[in-house]
């Protein structure tokens, strides 16, 4: 039965860590719904250590690795949703085998997690950055043509956060803001109203000892469950 989503979470307190050896935890939120944590190999997923929010990381091991935090595919896009997150990329690796993304997506398995590529989603409307450049990129599948990976101007900052939303009003057009700033204004970003998506923060090496850290302050997410 459908029922409406609000959540708003700053990481406070424990988060269970997902480990080295990569596992699957739980975050419960004061909403009631649990976000998956989740990584395989790397340092995973971490709580901040002076601070409220969490810590996606890598070490710097030659490995295909991945660690996230989500929300599975359980927001219905007929109706109106909003995501928006405050994170940075304090450290962005050293190579393009590293790939960051955050949004809204209508997969999320292993195989997408460890390399979460366009040509596997359905539906979905995400940020994207590559390793070793502090370009964000915006791309979206779903609609009558996919939008691949582009450049939206604006830059990730390692020492400063930026608010990032995602949005529609269950119209099958999505908007997308970085600071504020609508991004790609001209770009039509549009998904199918009959897919459901789900909330993904992810980062991703299919190879290489790069290290990477995704910082993330909070996260907040409101719609409708299918």
């Amino acid at each position: 039965m459908a029922k409406p989503i609000s959540i708003y979470t700053g990481f406070v307190g424990e988060i269970p860590a997902t480990g080295a050896a990569g596992s699957t935890t739980y975050y419960p939120t004061q909403d009631g719904i649990n976000l998956v944590c989740t990584s395989t190999l790397g340092l995973g997923v971490l709580r901040k250590a002076t601070d409220t929010g969490l810590q996606l990381q890598f070490d710097a091991v030659a490995e295909a690795a991945y660690a996230a935090i989500y929300l599975p595919p359980i927001i219905d896009p007929s109706k109106p949703f909003h995501m928006q997150t405050k994170l940075r990329l304090s450290n962005i690796g050293d190579n393009a085998a590293l790939d960051a993304d955050w949004g809204l997506v209508s997969v999320i398995d292993a195989t997408t997690l460890a390399n979460l590529d366009d040509a596997s989603m359905t539906s979905g409307a995400r940020f994207h950055m590559d390793g070793n450049s502090a370009n964000i990129m915006a791309q979206g599948s779903g609609g009558a043509a996919a939008i691949a990976s582009t450049d939206t101007t604006i830059d990730n900052v390692t020492t400063a956060y930026k608010v990032f939303d995602i949005s529609s009003g269950g119209d099958g057009v999505v908007r997308m803001y970085a600071a504020a700033a609508a991004v790609l204004s001209s770009t039509s970003f549009a998904i199918s109203t009959t897919i459901p998506l789900g909330v993904l923060i992810n980062i991703e090496k299919t190879s290489d000892d790069t290290l990477a850290v995704l910082v993330a302050d909070y996260l907040y997410v409101n719609g409708t469950s299918i």
